[in-house]
C-alpha cells in the first residue's frame, strides 16, 4: 500500500508541474504553459472524483504526458430514502430556529461563494414572490465564504433564509420536504448535492451550464434554466404541473439507479487503478 500511495504522490506532483509550466531538467514542458493557462480558467470544473469533458482533456494533457496516466471516475451517489423521507423532526428543528413556517420551500444546498452564485436566484425569488399566488419560501444551507454573500442575507426578506452547514442525513431529509433543490453554479464538475436530490426524488432546478446537463434532461430528468425569467418559469411550472413534478422525480430516481452511479463500482474502479499503478511500479 505504501509504494501504491507513493506512485499516486508521484503522477499528482507530475500533474502539479505540467499544469504549473514548471521547467525540468532545464527545458520547459513544449505546451506546459499554454494549456495551464487554457486549464485554469475551467479548474472549477475538476472534481475530486472525476472531471468534465474528460476526452478533450486526456487528449489535450497526453501531449506532454505519458498515455494513460489520467483516470477520471463517476462520483457515486450513496443515499437513505426511507430515513430521509422521516423528515417532520428535522424540518420542525429548523423552523424553530428559524421562528417560521417553511412550507412550502425552495432548497440551495452549498457552500456560499462566488462559483455557485447564490445572489443569482435571490431577485428572480423575490419578484416571483409579488406575482405569484404561491407563499413559498427560498432556504439557503450552508456556510458563507465570501464577504459579499454575507451582506445580501443582511436584507430583509421575509420569504429568504439561511442556515449554517448541517450534517448530511438532515440535507437529505430537507431535499424530500422540498418543492425543489436549485442549483444556480457558474461551473460544476459533477454535482454531488444535484445528483443526491435526484436520487431521492427531490426535483432539481439547475442553471444550464455543462456539470449539470451532463445529469440532466430537461423536462426528463429535472429542469433547465439559462436565465433569471427562465428560473422563474420553471418554479411556476413545477407549483402548477403536478404531473411534471412526479414525472421527472421518477425519472431521475430510476436514472440514479444506474451501475455507474453506485458506490460498489466506483470503489471497483479504484481499486483497479491501485492494481495498474502496483503493475506499472518499476516504470516510475
Amino acid at each position: 500500500m505504501i509504494t501504491q500511495a507513493c506512485n499516486i504522490s508521484c503522477k499528482t506532483s507530475l500533474i502539479k508541474e505540467f499544469l504549473e509550466g514548471h521547467k525540468r531538467g532545464g527545458e520547459e514542458s513544449t505546451c506546459g504553459s499554454d494549456w495551464s493557462r487554457r486549464i485554469a480558467t475551467q479548474k472549477e470544473s475538476i472534481d475530486k472524483f472525476g472531471m468534465r469533458h474528460v476526452s478533450d482533456w486526456t487528449e489535450c494533457l497526453q501531449v506532454c504526458l505519458p498515455v494513460d496516466i489520467f483516470h477520471a471516475f463517476v462520483l457515486a451517489v450513496v443515499v437513505n430514502r426511507s430515513d430521509a423521507l422521516k423528515n417532520a423532526d428535522v424540518l420542525a428543528a429548523i423552523e424553530a430556529e428559524l421562528g417560521t413556517k417553511l412550507s412550502p420551500f425552495v432548497l440551495f444546498v452549498g457552500r456560499l461563494r462566488p462559483i455557485k452564485d447564490p445572489a443569482y436566484i435571490l431577485q428572480p425569488f423575490i419578484e416571483f414572490l409579488k406575482k405569484s399566488k404561491h407563499r413559498i419560501q427560498l432556504l439557503f444551507v450552508g456556510s458563507i465564504n465570501c464577504q459579499n454573500h454575507s451582506r445580501f442575507f443582511k436584507l430583509r426578506c421575509e420569504s429568504v433564509h439561511w442556515i449554517e452547514s448541517i450534517p448530511q442525513p438532515q440535507v437529505h431529509a430537507l431535499m424530500t420536504a422540498a418543492v425543489c433543490l436549485v442549483n444556480s453554479s457558474l461551473s460544476e464538475g459533477q454535482p454531488l448535492s444535484v445528483m443526491e436530490a435526484m436520487a431521492l426524488g427531490c426535483p432539481v432546478v439547475a442553471r444550464s451550464i455543462p456539470g449539470n446537463l451532463d445529469l440532466i434532461d430537461h423536462e426528463k430528468t429535472g429542469l433547465i434554466f439559462d436565465s433569471q425569467n427562465g428560473f422563474k418559469d420553471c418554479l411556476q411550472r413545477l407549483l402548477t404541473d403536478e404531473a411534471l413534478r412526479v414525472a421527472i422525480s421518477t425519472r431521475a430516481m430510476e436514472k440514479m439507479k444506474r451501475p455507474e452511479f453506485q458506490l460498489h463500482n466506483e470503489a471497483a474502479a479504484y481499486l483497479d487503478l491501485l492494481r495498474e499503478l502496483q503493475t506499472r511500479q518499476t516504470h516510475w
